[in-house]
């Protein structure tokens, strides 16, 4: 418990995934090979990392009102966000994955909350 009667608390969250599939075209794989047209192959080399830093402070006041704020600082990193055929999910180079790693596409670094109950 801090002055003025706030509440102050400090958090962590992490998540790591490994081995997720992810769809390969095999004309990357053979590109000499006319008998190949649009063939996919599912192959589980995707891997994502979260790490967050979460601060909430509240405070209680008379009359039953209720004030609390919450902040996120976070990273979310990965080699592919979304699986599947299609332009979100095509890699810039699928021979390598890891030339692939960056942020998600769904990574938010700064995230607030502010709420009050009465």
């Amino acid at each position: 418990q801090m002055p003025y009667d706030l509440i102050a608390s400090i958090g962590y969250e992490g998540n790591q995934s490994r081995n997720l599939i992810r769809l390969i075209n095999l004309n990357f794989f053979y590109p000499g090979n006319p008998n190949i047209a649009a063939a996919f192959f599912p192959r589980a080399d995707v891997s994502a990392g979260y790490n967050g830093l979460n601060l909430r402070l509240e405070r209680r006041f008379a009359d039953g009102f209720q004030f609390t704020a919450n902040y996120r600082f976070s990273k979310s990193t990965d080699t592919l966000s979304n699986e599947g055929p299609g332009a979100v999910t095509n890699q810039t180079y699928p021979l390598d994955i890891e030339s692939e790693r960056g942020p998600s596409d769904y990574d938010v670094r700064h995230y607030t909350t502010i709420s009050g109950l009465w």
